[in-house]
Protein backbone atom coordinates (compact mmCIF):
# COMPACT_ATOMS: atom_id res chain seq x y z
CA UNK A 1 0.00 0.00 0.00
CA UNK A 2 2.88 2.23 0.94
CA UNK A 3 4.77 1.42 -2.47
CA UNK A 4 1.65 2.11 -4.65
CA UNK A 5 0.76 5.83 -2.38
CA UNK A 6 4.80 6.39 -3.04
CA UNK A 7 4.50 5.37 -7.07
CA UNK A 8 1.47 7.42 -6.98
CA UNK A 9 2.99 10.31 -5.70
CA UNK A 10 5.49 10.53 -8.13
CA UNK A 11 3.20 10.43 -10.63
CA UNK A 12 1.42 13.73 -9.85
CA UNK A 13 4.74 15.26 -9.51
CA UNK A 14 5.75 14.63 -12.54
CA UNK A 15 2.58 15.81 -14.00
CA UNK A 16 2.81 18.92 -12.08
CA UNK A 17 6.20 19.43 -13.33
CA UNK A 18 5.57 18.57 -17.14
CA UNK A 19 2.96 21.34 -16.89
CA UNK A 20 4.90 24.05 -15.40
CA UNK A 21 7.82 23.11 -17.86
CA UNK A 22 6.13 24.83 -20.84
CA UNK A 23 5.19 27.92 -19.13
CA UNK A 24 6.60 31.26 -20.44
CA UNK A 25 9.33 32.82 -18.34
CA UNK A 26 9.73 36.84 -18.40
CA UNK A 27 12.63 38.32 -19.47
CA UNK A 28 11.65 41.91 -17.89
CA UNK A 29 13.43 43.40 -14.93
CA UNK A 30 9.70 44.18 -13.56
CA UNK A 31 6.24 44.25 -14.92
CA UNK A 32 3.45 46.07 -13.11
CA UNK A 33 -0.25 47.35 -13.80
CA UNK A 34 -0.89 51.05 -15.63
CA UNK A 35 1.39 52.90 -17.32
CA UNK A 36 4.53 54.71 -16.52
CA UNK A 37 4.85 58.76 -15.36
CA UNK A 38 5.02 60.56 -18.73
CA UNK A 39 3.25 58.13 -21.00
CA UNK A 40 1.43 59.90 -23.43
CA UNK A 41 -2.27 58.12 -23.10
CA UNK A 42 -3.82 60.15 -25.85
CA UNK A 43 -1.71 58.91 -28.42
CA UNK A 44 -0.86 55.06 -27.19
CA UNK A 45 -4.15 54.33 -25.14
CA UNK A 46 -7.25 52.19 -26.37
CA UNK A 47 -5.93 51.19 -29.75
CA UNK A 48 -4.57 47.95 -28.56
CA UNK A 49 -1.31 48.48 -29.93
CA UNK A 50 1.73 48.64 -28.13
CA UNK A 51 3.37 51.66 -26.87
CA UNK A 52 7.33 52.59 -25.25
CA UNK A 53 8.90 55.26 -23.20
CA UNK A 54 12.23 55.75 -21.77
CA UNK A 55 12.05 55.03 -18.12
CA UNK A 56 15.40 56.44 -16.99
CA UNK A 57 17.21 59.53 -17.57
CA UNK A 58 20.22 58.18 -18.80
CA UNK A 59 18.21 56.12 -21.07
CA UNK A 60 19.76 53.13 -19.94
CA UNK A 61 15.80 51.22 -19.41
CA UNK A 62 12.83 51.98 -21.28
CA UNK A 63 9.06 49.89 -20.80
CA UNK A 64 6.89 48.79 -23.30
CA UNK A 65 3.15 49.11 -22.45
CA UNK A 66 0.86 46.71 -23.54
CA UNK A 67 -2.85 47.10 -23.13
CA UNK A 68 -5.58 44.15 -23.43
CA UNK A 69 -7.42 41.61 -20.73
CA UNK A 70 -5.53 42.19 -17.39
CA UNK A 71 -5.79 38.68 -16.82
CA UNK A 72 -3.82 38.10 -19.93
CA UNK A 73 -1.25 39.70 -19.81
CA UNK A 74 1.19 38.89 -22.82
CA UNK A 75 4.58 37.77 -21.78
CA UNK A 76 8.41 39.02 -23.01
CA UNK A 77 10.22 36.35 -24.04
CA UNK A 78 13.37 37.46 -25.81
CA UNK A 79 15.34 40.55 -26.24
CA UNK A 80 17.95 41.53 -28.79
CA UNK A 81 20.01 44.20 -30.50
CA UNK A 82 20.52 43.26 -34.16
CA UNK A 83 22.57 46.91 -34.27
CA UNK A 84 23.30 49.81 -32.17
CA UNK A 85 19.92 51.48 -33.08
CA UNK A 86 17.24 48.42 -33.06
CA UNK A 87 16.13 46.72 -30.21
CA UNK A 88 13.59 43.53 -30.70
CA UNK A 89 11.05 42.01 -27.97
CA UNK A 90 9.18 39.32 -28.50
CA UNK A 91 6.10 38.91 -26.44
CA UNK A 92 4.04 35.21 -26.27
CA UNK A 93 0.46 35.10 -25.33
CA UNK A 94 -0.26 34.71 -21.39
CA UNK A 95 -0.94 30.55 -20.62
CA UNK A 96 -3.90 31.74 -18.70
CA UNK A 97 -7.56 30.19 -20.04
CA UNK A 98 -10.47 32.12 -20.32
CA UNK A 99 -9.43 35.88 -20.69
CA UNK A 100 -11.58 38.80 -18.48
CA UNK A 101 -13.07 41.04 -21.22
CA UNK A 102 -11.37 44.37 -19.17
CA UNK A 103 -9.08 46.55 -20.93
CA UNK A 104 -6.15 47.48 -19.12
CA UNK A 105 -2.34 48.85 -19.55
CA UNK A 106 0.23 46.68 -18.34
CA UNK A 107 4.41 48.13 -18.39
CA UNK A 108 6.89 46.08 -18.59
CA UNK A 109 10.40 47.40 -17.86
CA UNK A 110 13.68 46.68 -19.39
CA UNK A 111 16.85 47.48 -19.77
CA UNK A 112 18.83 48.64 -23.09
CA UNK A 113 20.59 45.50 -24.29
CA UNK A 114 24.37 46.15 -24.54
CA UNK A 115 25.64 47.46 -27.76
CA UNK A 116 22.46 49.85 -28.39
CA UNK A 117 23.75 53.65 -28.89
CA UNK A 118 20.82 54.86 -26.62
CA UNK A 119 21.68 58.56 -27.20
CA UNK A 120 20.49 58.45 -30.68
CA UNK A 121 16.90 57.17 -31.73
CA UNK A 122 16.02 53.57 -31.12
CA UNK A 123 13.74 51.53 -33.18
CA UNK A 124 11.72 48.85 -31.02
CA UNK A 125 10.43 45.98 -33.14
CA UNK A 126 8.18 44.18 -31.14
CA UNK A 127 6.43 41.01 -32.09
CA UNK A 128 3.29 39.53 -30.51
CA UNK A 129 3.84 35.80 -31.13
CA UNK A 130 0.34 34.50 -30.65
CA UNK A 131 -2.18 32.29 -32.74
CA UNK A 132 -0.95 34.69 -35.57
CA UNK A 133 1.88 36.96 -35.42
CA UNK A 134 1.47 40.41 -34.90
CA UNK A 135 5.00 43.02 -35.75
CA UNK A 136 4.93 46.83 -34.57
CA UNK A 137 7.45 49.10 -34.84
CA UNK A 138 8.20 51.82 -32.21
CA UNK A 139 10.78 54.49 -32.07
CA UNK A 140 12.47 55.70 -28.79
CA UNK A 141 13.50 59.35 -29.82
Amino acid sequence: MKLRLLVLGGFVVVLLLAGCAGAAVSIARATHPGMPAGFDTATNLMNGKPGAIWISNDRSAFAIVTYGSSTCTPIPTTISSPNAHVVEVTFVKAPSGACSADQAAVTHEFVVPKGVDSGSPVTLHITYDFEQKYQYTLSLG
